[in-house]
């Protein structure tokens, strides 16, 4: 983390605005959620950290998903490595089994781009790198639970 976060407190008689380090953010939620235990914590600061990110994963994000949005999801899913990478040869096939067929991995590039007109440049929902010359995708870890369960992939 590095940067600054804004702060606000607000309730009855009370209205503070701050801006913060973003070092000091984990302390701030440790005290907010002192009463919780380590799993509540841990899954508090995972919603935090999601919604500093400026996107935050909703039911809403996941209902408006597209057909096509929702079967490259389930791709990544299905068909990422150890660390839910998958190559953009391998996005085809995926997305037919699931009801989507692409014509070649060039078209990835649209479904993508619906996604951020849709939920904007802020979203992160996937992730895409180089590896040894291919295009990899891979559905961001911090979201992999919650797609799971929204598509029943236990």
């Amino acid at each position: 983390m590095d940067g600054t976060v804004h702060l606000t407190l607000e309730g009855e008689d009370l209205h503070i605005e701050r801006d913060i380090e973003e070092q000091k953010v984990p302390k701030i939620l440790e005290a907010f959620y002192e009463d919780d235990t380590t799993e509540e914590i841990e899954a508090n600061m995972d919603q935090e950290s999601q919604s500093m990110n400026g996107f935050e994963l909703t039911d809403d994000v996941m209902n408006r998903l597209s057909r096509g949005q929702e079967a490259f999801i389930q791709t990544l899913i299905d068909y990422g490595d150890n660390n839910g990478w998958v190559t953009s040869e391998d996005v085809v096939p995926g997305m037919a089994e699931y009801g989507r067929p692409i014509d070649r991995p060039g078209n990835i590039g649209g479904v993508r781009k619906g996604m951020t007109q849709k939920f904007g440049d802020d979203n992160d929902i996937i992730e895409k790198d180089q590896r040894s010359g291919d295009t990899v995708y891979r559905l961001n870890p911090a979201y992999r639970d919650e797609f799971r369960d929204h598509f029943n992939m236990g």
